[in-house]
């Protein structure tokens, strides 16, 4: 499932197999609102989100976020925290996340933090997913420099875009 609010990103994805596009339902609502449209999207379903901003995440921390979530059956949440930093765009919400997030959105809170305070949380180090120094899974590009900085990383490990 793919929550946009950009018209060009919901028609790229727009009719490949396998790949559900969701129109972000306010325009500005930013990653909480975004959130609260995919758990209701995946009905009762746990859910894994990912950010698109995380050009270095792998198989092996989704992985291994998935087997915690599974064996942690009271936590709304399974959020890393990486060098004191949650990740809430790169976690796994359970159902019950869903309901905590409309009351947070209808509370005029559009932080994601918010929701993660009024819910049960397992946080996640980054030893625990195989994270150690000089990992970069949780390097997000939110800047052009960012974005030369991953792609120079990327192009020095023979993985250039």
């Amino acid at each position: 499932l793919v929550v946009t609010n950009a018209a060009e990103i919901a028609e790229r994805f727009a009719g490949r197999k396998g790949v559900a596009v969701l129109r972000d339902p306010e325009a500005d609502g930013g990653p909480l609102a975004a959130l609260h449209a995919a758990l209701k999207e995946a009905g009762g379903e746990t859910a894994l989100v990912l950010a698109s901003d995380l050009p270095f995440i792998t198989e092996e921390p989704l992985r291994a976020l998935a087997a915690i979530a599974g064996g942690n059956p009271a936590a709304a949440a399974v959020v890393p925290r990486i060098d004191g930093m949650p990740q809430p765009l790169c976690a796994v919400y359970a159902p019950a996340a869903r309901e905590a997030a409309r009351v947070v959105l209808a509370g005029g809170s559009r932080r994601l933090l918010d929701l993660l305070g009024a819910i049960p949380v397992r946080w996640v180090d980054g030893a625990e997913l195989g994270c150690g120094a000089g990992c970069r899974w949780f390097a997000d590009v939110d800047t052009w420099g960012d974005y030369a900085e991953a792609r120079a990383a990327m192009k020095e490990a023979g993985h250039a875009p």
